[in-house]
């Protein structure tokens, strides 16, 4: 068991960030108690855990993944890369073992994940700013 989760048990500290799947057994013991998920919205099979955006609008923060290629990768290619991942994350049987690890995949456009990117780069770089976080 993770050193947080360890403290977080043990009253050590007052909030822990875990993965559903990891947090799922101890709230069901009813050794931690759910305070929210940090999606934008809430999770398929934990309807019951509220997203912490119905109390903070706009509040995202997750962990992603994007499948990305070389500047001047062909077009042709990127298509038929996003139609196969698409087609993988889509399959029951893989977004039932993602979902078993904590993972809620969805897949989307080439141009959404640029979106989505340029919107994470401007939202992490404004609060880094703000707070005036510095390289180390």
């Amino acid at each position: 068991m993770p050193q947080g989760t360890q403290d977080a048990l043990a009253g050590r500290v007052q909030l822990i960030v875990l993965a559903v799947p990891s947090a799922a057994a101890l709230m069901e013991q009813g050794q931690l108690r759910a305070l929210g998920v940090s999606s934008l919205k809430r999770l398929p099979g934990f309807e019951n855990m509220p997203a912490i955006s119905e109390t903070l609008p706009g509040f995202d923060f997750i962990g992603w993944f994007a499948v990305v290629a070389p500047t001047g990768t062909p077009v042709e290619v990127i298509q038929r890369m996003n139609r196969e991942v698409d087609a993988t994350l889509k399959d029951v049987e893989i977004a039932k073992r993602m979902r078993d690890v904590g993972m809620y995949a969805e897949g989307g456009t080439p141009e959404q994940a640029a979106a989505y990117l340029r919107t994470q780069l401007e939202q992490w770089g404004k609060i880094i700013h703000e707070i005036g976080l510095q390289p180390e």
